[in-house]
């Protein structure tokens, strides 16, 4: 660890783990929520970091009561400025937070998100974002809430679909110095495919497939590929009953193109039910 950063995390022990949190004197500044992060990854002043947090969220919300206190103000612009910090509380980050993979966490952004009535709109472009985040929960939090807007908005879903692949395409290769820093973006889109393979209708079966068979099928990252063929059963599953005349074509089409891949397609009917089993390999 470099020495700055050791110093760093030393001072912000010693603020945290020798000071009362609700008693810090004037002259020792408050460390920013960056320099709690890093600390939170160290035992044991994460506990004392923690308690930190929580005395930093109390005099946030104080500061937000005397700030709304505005409304009682005569002046229409005062009125109309103070109501608009209420605007300021991100609505991504807590429809993320609601979808969190923690149940404890979720319950709470969920009352957050229910207790002041928050709406995305048509506007949702920070969860796409939130998708290559480094943390996974977060980008498991982006893909559960990405499908329930699309559940919401389903105009937008095609729009959604071709940013999406646009987001893969933009992830995909390696970079000079070989590493494949990009695989986190495409497992987080893997992961927004696969909660929106309920609302996926009918139109949107074929430009689906063609993505996964033309390319992540074949995704360089064992878990990214994994996780891709997991959407295309799942989509098989969930759609493949009734839409049998308008996937089969595409298996069947690709699996005669010499492309490095082949796909072994079975078809059988058993009990009046079309059920599709096929694999994927690399040859």
């Amino acid at each position: 660890m470099p020495s700055s950063h050791s110093a760093t995390v030393t001072a912000l022990a010693t603020t945290v783990g020798f000071q009362d949190v609700y008693a810090l004197p004037t002259e020792h500044p408050l460390p920013d929520s960056r320099q709690l992060r890093e600390l939170l990854g160290h035992n044991p002043p994460q506990v004392a970091a923690g308690a930190l947090l929580g005395f930093l969220t109390t005099t946030i919300v104080h500061l937000i009561s005397q700030d709304l206190s505005c409304v009682y103000a005569k002046d229409l612009h005062v009125r109309l400025a103070c109501l608009n910090v209420a605007k300021c509380i991100p609505t991504i980050s807590s429809r993320i937070a609601s979808n969190d993979p923690e149940k404890s966490v979720a319950e709470v952004a969920e009352d957050l998100w229910d207790r002041y009535d928050h709406e995305f709109g048509a506007d949702y472009s920070g969860l796409f974002k939130a998708l290559s985040h480094v943390n996974y929960n977060v980008r498991v939090g982006a893909s559960d809430a990405l499908a329930t807007i699309l559940d919401e908005y389903p105009d937008t879903l095609q729009e959604s679909l071709a940013t999406l692949f646009s987001l893969y395409i933009c992830d995909s290769g390696v970079g000079e110095d070989m590493i494949d820093s990009g695989w986190l973006g495409r497992q987080g889109i893997a992961l927004a495919l696969h909660t929106a393979t309920d609302v996926l209708r009918t139109k949107d079966l074929p430009v689906v497939m063609t993505f996964l068979i033309s390319r992540a099928l074949a995704d360089t990252n064992a878990d990214v590929r994994g996780r891709m063929i997991n959407v295309g059963i799942m989509i098989i599953d969930k759609h493949g009953k009734d839409n049998v005349s308008l996937l089969f074509p595409i298996f069947e089409n690709y699996s005669n193109k010499k492309t490095g891949m082949v796909v072994s397609l079975a078809a059988c009917y058993e009990c009046s039910s079309w059920n599709l089993e096929w694999y994927v390999m690399n040859v």
